[in-house]
């Protein structure tokens, strides 16, 4: 388990401001944020590297805030993979065993297992410079993972990796994870790799986790308008607040009104609608039963993507909604461009963001 409590860091302009996460055992957790957002920082404070200026971290239930790297119980493995290059790769993987006081035939035998589980066992005696991309990668990983840490610390595992590579070291990465009992911290800045690796996530900015939780959560309920646009999310949409019952009513810049199920409080507000979460039928028809919005318009482009297609349909007034179809349900709903289309969707599928903190 990785936990840490209140963490601050200052460098110049840039803070970790009272960062608190917990990362349990066996979990695979990714931060994600954009450059400079403090995610590097946060992972080197967690290893020892840099010493925050207050705050607490622990590791496998004990308190590491004062102990150097060596002594935490982490593998760590840095951006730039920082294999020695006059050493073999088995060195390589020695390098930290022998560190912790283990015989030189011990550590070898730790390396050479630990190369066979990440599929590089032939590589032993290779040199960094002889090994392609993937190989390298996987090099680093071996070295994190044979001191048997309780946190594995990745960061940006698969950014130097071209996107067949990435995707294969991907699945290895969490298979070989899965295997031990470590709980893993993957640093990276695409939303695509989180979607891909992670049981949980948090989104970083400026120093400060703005919304943690399972990257379908994330995806489908951003918390603000910077989450969503990170994660790209379509359909954000912005109007006017005023309650109505449980939810809200939401008037948009033209008059035309939206319900949501959420509990809003009257005023400007912005809103997502997932296009999986938008139903498109022929004009004088709706798609849902039961209480929903519902919006004509007309179908302006149809972009095919194998097993759905995305339909952008122009309400007017400068308004356009992506729908996300299956073949079957682009077929119903007559889904063409230039045909004329209503699409509907529930109270309870438009999601209010709430406001951006600075950051």
């Amino acid at each position: 388990m990785i936990r840490v409590d209140g963490l601050r860091y200052r460098a110049g302009a840039f803070a970790l401001d009272g960062v608190s996460l917990e990362v349990r055992s066996r979990e695979y957790f990714v931060l994600v944020g954009p450059t400079g957002s403090g995610k590097t920082t946060l992972l080197e404070c967690v290893c020892g590297l840099i010493r925050g200026a207050s705050g607490r971290v622990a590791i496998g239930g004990a308190d590491v805030t004062g102990l150097e790297p060596r002594l935490r119980g982490v593998g760590y493995m840095p951006q730039e993979y920082a294999l020695f290059p006059h050493q073999t790769v088995a060195e390589n993987v020695m390098f930290g065993l022998l560190r912790r006081g283990l015989s030189r035939r011990e550590a070898r035998r730790r390396a050479e297992a630990t190369l066979a589980r990440v599929g590089i066992a032939a590589l032993a005696d290779r040199r960094p410079a002889g090994l392609s991309g993937g190989e390298q990668q996987r090099a680093a990983l071996a070295r994190a993972l044979a001191v048997e840490p309780e946190a594995l610390l990745l960061d940006e595992p698969l950014s130097a990796l071209d996107d067949q590579t990435r995707e294969a070291v991907g699945r290895e990465l969490r298979r070989v994870h899965r295997e031990g009992r470590a709980a893993a911290l993957h640093v990276c800045h695409n939303f695509a790799e989180m979607a891909a690796m992670a049981d949980r996530a948090a989104v970083m900015r400026g120093g400060r986790l703005v919304q943690v939780g399972s990257p379908m959560e994330i995806l489908a309920r951003p918390r603000t308008r910077f989450v969503a646009e990170f994660v790209r999310a379509r359909n954000v949409l912005a109007g006017r607040a005023t309650r109505d019952g449980d939810g809200a009513c939401l008037v948009l810049d033209d008059g035309r009104s939206l319900r949501t199920a959420a509990a809003t409080a009257a005023g400007p507000v912005e809103f997502v609608i997932r296009p999986e979460s938008i139903a498109l039928a022929p004009a004088g028809a709706c798609a849902l039963a039961g209480p929903a919005n519902a919006i004509g318009g007309t179908v302006a482009e149809v972009l095919p993507l194998g097993s759905t297609a995305e339909i952008l349909v122009d309400c007017g007034g400068g308004l356009q909604l992506l729908a996300s179809l299956s073949p079957r349900e682009r077929e119903a709903a007559g889904a063409e461009p230039g045909r004329a289309v209503v699409a509907s969707f529930r109270p309870s599928d438009v999601h209010v963001l709430e406001p951006d903190e600075a950051g």
